[in-house]
């Protein structure tokens, strides 16, 4: 865990009293051979990272729809339901959608949020919560062509339309293949905006960059190292780190 992730983690539980219960939904892994590697990982960091907190970390191994511990099992899931602090991030955009859409975990993640709690999405988990998904593996490591797809559209309970896509600025492919915009680069992901099947405010988190909506207020704050820029018909927008932006419907 990045010293921006733990700092982010800190921020969204900083006024809770200890001990916090976390609770780590780890579905969009379900597809690999480990499915509870990185979410094993994330839970020691978490651990040593927040200690101030006495964290009591569950891990929620709800790998798919169906068979056992799957994402509509009651007692798998209850952790998100007893939990002060929910997070999932890690994993596939396109299979974290397929397993989680119309279920009782995606319903028990909505009522959390509508109860107050703290909810953070991270890298895959952030593209599938959007209106439309980015499908980055098939796309990139498969070669498909340029598409999109019907994401959990969960921000839309509010009225936002919001598709979002991290890892604005990578940089890993240096100065050869440029992996920006989540790895598509400039120019393809020009090409997937003119493919988008509807009208919706694209939502480009730099890496190590976090965008912390307060929805009582209506307002997002920028926080990390880069910035977020906001898409939405033919207009663009940066936003910096440490400045704050108002939404609306």
């Amino acid at each position: 865990m990045s010293p921006t992730g733990r700092r982010v983690h800190e921020y969204l539980i900083q006024d809770l009293s200890p001990p916090v219960k976390i609770a780590l939904l780890e579905t969009p892994t379900g597809f690999e051979v480990n499915p509870h590697y990185w979410y094993d990982k994330l839970s020691e960091m978490l651990t040593v990272g927040l200690q101030n907190f006495k964290p009591i970390i569950t891990r929620v191994p709800a790998l798919r729809r169906d068979g056992p511990n799957n994402t509509n099992d009651p007692e798998t899931l209850k952790p998100l339901l007893e939990s002060d602090y929910v997070h999932t991030g890690a994993g596939s955009p396109t299979y974290a959608a397929k397993h989680l859409s119309n279920s009782l975990a995606l319903k028990y993640l909505s009522d959390f949020v509508k109860n107050y709690g703290r909810i953070s999405f991270a890298s895959a988990t952030a593209i599938a919560f959007g209106k439309y998904l980015l499908p980055v593996y098939e796309i990139y490591k498969a070669g498909e062509d340029l598409h999109w797809k019907e994401g959990l559209d969960f921000f839309q309970q509010w009225d936002l339309n919001l598709s979002i896509i991290p890892h604005w600025d990578n940089t890993e492919g240096g100065k050869e293949i440029d992996t920006s915009r989540c790895y598509m680069g400039k120019a393809r992901f020009e090409k997937l905006l003119k493919l988008l099947p509807g009208p919706t405010t694209i939502l480009g988190i730099d890496e190590q960059t976090a965008c912390i909506f307060d929805l009582s207020k209506k307002e997002v704050s920028v926080m990390g190292n880069g910035t977020t820029t906001i898409l939405k018909g033919s207009s663009k927008k940066i936003i910096q780190r440490n400045s704050k932006f108002s939404f609306s419907p």
